[in-house]
């Protein structure tokens, strides 16, 4: 059942909206009067949930991180899943999701990283705790993999978790230049072997 109010799911749907185009088209190549027609509202009512169109950016962060937190029971916070097992199904799941928009769109954090950063540091801020975010997670599986002799114990959880979240945002880079998923598929090979 939606529990959400009429206001909240007006504000979701313009964030759901521009999210898309903005994943599509990037941040400064998208304007309100798209996103407005995209989401079916008034310019009142963007302009009643958003004061502006960076109110709008940090919503949509704010929307992907929600995103990536309610697939991790699917693949790293798995607990039917040992840890090389969670890796696997991380890559996986977002290689078949990729592969819906024939992987020409790279990632969405990504894609706002490489465009709003230099733009304004809230915006960085923000960005580079997601992805501080998502380093944490994967260093909690990596712990657990060595706790379970199942991951050398050699390996710094933490560095090796910050150079696995790099190294992905790098593959999808590459992904997004040769529409190909081949670059995933190479960072998972490589990072399994890592953890070896």
């Amino acid at each position: 059942m939606n529990t959400l109010s009429k206001g909240e799911q007006t504000k979701q749907n313009i964030i759901e909206s521009a999210a898309q185009l903005i994943y599509q088209q990037g941040f400064n190549h998208t304007g309100i009067a798209q996103i407005l027609k995209a989401a079916n509202v008034s310019k009142g009512s963007f302009y009643f949930h958003f004061d502006d169109k960076d109110q709008l950016g940090f919503a949509i962060i704010d929307h992907y991180r929600q995103q990536f937190k309610n697939s991790l029971p699917l693949h790293l916070h798995n607990p039917a899943l040992s840890s090389r097992e969670k890796i696997t199904a991380f890559h996986q799941h977002y290689f078949d999701d990729f592969s819906q928009s024939n992987f020409s769109y790279g990632c969405p954090i990504g894609n706002l990283t490489q465009e709003l950063t230099d733009l304004c540091p809230v915006f960085a801020q923000k960005l580079n705790d997601t992805l501080q975010r998502m380093s944490q997670v994967f260093m909690h599986v990596i712990t657990q993999g060595i706790q379970d002799n199942e991951i050398s114990s050699d390996i710094d959880a933490e560095q090796t978790a910050y150079f696995i979240v790099d190294s992905w945002e790098g593959a999808m880079l590459r992904m997004k230049a040769l529409s190909s998923g081949e670059p995933l598929n190479r960072w998972h090979a490589f990072t399994l072997k890592l953890l070896s």
